[in-house]
């Protein structure tokens, strides 16, 4: 370790409090006094604080988790995607006056776009089982969580995770800079439920530069959730740093079992059991594919990167949870995921909620920037 200055650190994870403040030019002056509703391809953005009165402008608070009118499996995190790909989007207004302004536009329009996390980044996060007799719809499991125990999904990047390298929080905090899906953002504070133990973060980054393939929507047994990636520079500038990168391998880093109808853990297990010894991609063969007119696997995948008219998933959308794996008739989809110990018994992962394979590429982009002098460290200030 003594020729190495940095370790870049990475995430890519279903994260539910994500969020994005947009101002957005809707009409001319005088046209309206102020909005008093607003929507982004169905999606609820909630108009203000600031009024823009008579300014033919909002400023609107869109929700990673909040659902389309329009589509009850369209989000906030999709909409997110569209946006990062150029996508033009319909953007609909209900004013004070009482009549509806409407226009179709693309983030370039946008005269403002950030995101905002309320919490993201956890030091790991667990897995989640359902003990009970009956399927469990929850936002933990793409389908219905069988009961007794006979599946597992899990979140956590593991030894990759940028807060399990730094457990103590040495070198990461408030101000310090960091890639959020790409994009040069910095850490703002903690999130909400961050604890000592349990701590995570909160950060802010412009969206103009981020990548569609960090981030989008992602569809569960409940409701559609949101997923974003973010990688933190790790800068070794004593040995307690040194010791915490060390001590960060999946062997030693604990994930704890939670049955998911109450939300407790019952058991825990360590990280090895789920990022040891498995394929970090899924792999698709086509000539296994068997042409449903059905295809369970278009119709549950979280991100919606397969096309079973292409017979082809989008690589930009798959997050590989592996989700298909476990639906497809013919067994078209390959890929080892793993799984958890709970009393010796081996329960299978069928849905993996965090990427390892994103999460190394962004911790690479981030390497590569900092190398080439595109990316500065920039010390906590507190």
């Amino acid at each position: 370790m003594k020729d190495v200055d940095v370790v870049t650190a990475a995430t890519s994870s279903v994260m539910s409090g994500v969020s994005a403040v947009f101002q957005i030019p809707v009409a001319e002056k005088g046209r309206f006094t102020r909005a008093v509703k607003a929507y982004i391809n169905g999606v609820p953005a909630f108009p203000g604080p600031a009024p823009n009165e008579r300014l033919g402008l909002i400023d609107v608070v869109v929700y990673g988790t909040s659902v389309s009118i329009n589509d009850p499996e369209y989000n906030g995190g999709f909409l997110f995607r569209d946006l990062v790909e150029g996508r033009e989007v319909e953007v609909v207004v209900k004013t004070r006056e009482g009549f509806t302004v409407s226009r179709s536009l693309s983030m370039h329009d946008f005269t403002f776009a950030r995101m905002y996390t309320f919490r993201s980044c956890y030091r790991n996060y667990g897995a989640f089982v359902n003990p009970g007799k009956e399927e469990l719809e929850t936002i933990f499991a793409v389908t219905p969580m069988k009961g007794g125990m006979q599946e597992a999904t899990f979140a956590g990047c593991g030894e990759l995770n940028p807060l399990a390298n730094d457990p103590e929080l040495s070198v990461i905090g408030v101000g310090t800079r960091v890639l959020v899906n790409a994009a040069s953002g910095i850490i703002i504070g903690c999130g909400t439920r961050s604890t000592r133990e349990h701590p995570n973060l909160s950060v802010a980054a412009d969206m103009w530069e981020m990548k569609a393939e960090y981030l989008g929507g992602f569809r569960t047994s409940a409701e559609p959730d949101a997923y974003i990636s973010i990688a933190i520079p790790i800068p070794i500038v004593s040995e307690e740093v040194l010791k915490g990168l060390m001590e960060a391998v999946d062997e030693k880093l604990p994930m704890p079992v939670i049955d998911t109808n109450i939300r407790t853990p019952i058991a825990q297990d360590r990280y090895a059991s789920v990022w040891q010894g498995v394929d970090y991609e899924v792999i698709f063969n086509p000539e296994s594919c068997v042409e449903c007119d059905d295809c369970m696997v278009e119709r549950i995948c979280p991100t919606r990167a397969f096309n079973r008219k292409l017979k082809a998933g989008n690589p930009v959308y798959c997050t590989h949870c592996g989700a298909c794996i476990h639906v497809c008739v013919g067994g078209a989809f390959s890929g080892r995921l793993g799984y958890i110990v709970v009393e010796g018994r081996r329960i299978p992962v069928v849905t993996r909620f965090s990427s390892r394979a994103k999460a190394e590429k962004l911790a690479e982009l981030l390497k590569k920037r900092l190398l080439e002098g595109e990316f500065q460290l920039a010390p906590p200030v507190e």
